[in-house]
């Protein structure tokens, strides 16, 4: 049967190397919000148009993962899944796949240094994260609950 894996963690804990290992290994389909989102839309000013054009972006990867899952392949959402809601839907949206839930699991000193790695040495797919946009995503995570059943990355 052919699995949808959600990664799940903060901003730098890994996800799209993560994501990038599993498609290599695997021969798992990666698709990735932020790639989407930076190439169709580039860098947007403001919070709600960013918002509008990520849902438009999931949706279409959503489309496309039902396409991809019905002719037997597997995929992983690279999208960092930082709201249970989130998870919750995709669990409900893709029910008749197997669906896993992998969490990158770091403590928060280990991302800040991935993060600063990555700020000086950005790629054309890549958001800049200063540190007051980290602590604010980093607010807004909901880590996986035990009845998630996520396999946990460290």
């Amino acid at each position: 049967m052919p699995t949808l894996y959600m990664l799940c963690g903060k901003v730098g804990s890994g996800k799209s190397t993560y994501a990038r290992k599993m498609e290599a290994e695997q021969g798992v389909i990666h698709f990735s919000a932020d790639d989407y989102m930076l190439h169709f839309y580039g860098h947007l000013d403001g919070r709600e148009a960013h918002e509008a054009a990520l849902i438009k972006c999931e949706e279409m990867i959503y489309r496309t993962c039902e396409k991809l899952l019905g002719l037997e392949h597997s995929v992983v959402l690279d999208f960092g899944f930082w709201k249970r809601a989130k998870r919750d839907y995709i669990r409900e949206r893709f029910a008749k796949y197997d669906v896993r839930l992998i969490y990158l699991n770091y403590s928060d000193e280990v991302i800040r240094e991935r993060v600063h790695h990555r700020n000086k040495n950005l790629k054309e797919n890549e958001y800049e994260i200063p540190d007051h946009e980290y602590e604010l995503f980093s607010s807004w995570f909901e880590e996986p609950g035990e009845d998630e059943k996520a396999e946990v990355v460290k």
